[in-house]
């Protein structure tokens, strides 16, 4: 199986690789924003609103884009920190988890909570409940009204769902 970045990258142009590879290499996302300094938290608000969704109210949907911003942009070692170290440009998985999960235990169950609006497709899900077998535990549920942010969507039912 090929990564997704390693299928992309075939496609893509000497240039464009090495460019992506450099600026991503060195530079994490969050730092655009720390270089805009004032006008970082309103850049982030208008380029990540899909983020938390349409389903809050205005005042909801501030509050949890200033704090996104906040503990992006400001703390050292954060999630952003984690999601640069695990993916290579582009945001594609440095390890793809399909390549390993036929060697996890069966006795460790495994879930996978989708987004019926999300942008992610949980056909890695499905297959990798396939690769796993009847014997393991791995159940891939749909959260219809949510997107990719479950949790933020659709907090009640993404709870029960991970109970």
């Amino acid at each position: 199986l090929l990564s997704r970045s390693e299928c992309w990258s075939r496609r893509q142009p000497f240039a464009k690789r090495a460019i992506g590879n450099l600026l991503f290499g060195m530079v994490k996302p969050v730092t655009f924003l720390r270089c805009l300094g004032p006008l970082g938290p309103s850049t982030f608000h208008r380029m990540r609103q899909h983020v938390v969704g349409s389903k809050h109210d205005a005042s909801e949907r501030e509050v949890m884009l200033s704090y996104l911003y906040h503990a992006n942009a400001h703390a050292r070692g954060t999630g952003a920190s984690a999601f640069h170290s695990l993916c290579r440009p582009f945001a594609y998985a440095k390890r793809p988890l399909l390549r390993r999960i036929a060697a996890l235990s069966p006795d460790i169950p495994v879930g996978f909570v989708y987004g019926s609006e999300s942008w992610i497709s949980s056909r890695s899900g499905h297959l990798a409940r396939s690769i796993r077998g009847p014997k393991a535990f791995t159940s891939v549920d749909c959260i219809e009204g949510a997107g990719h942010n479950v949790h933020l969507d659709q907090p009640t039912t993404f709870n029960k769902v991970v109970k």
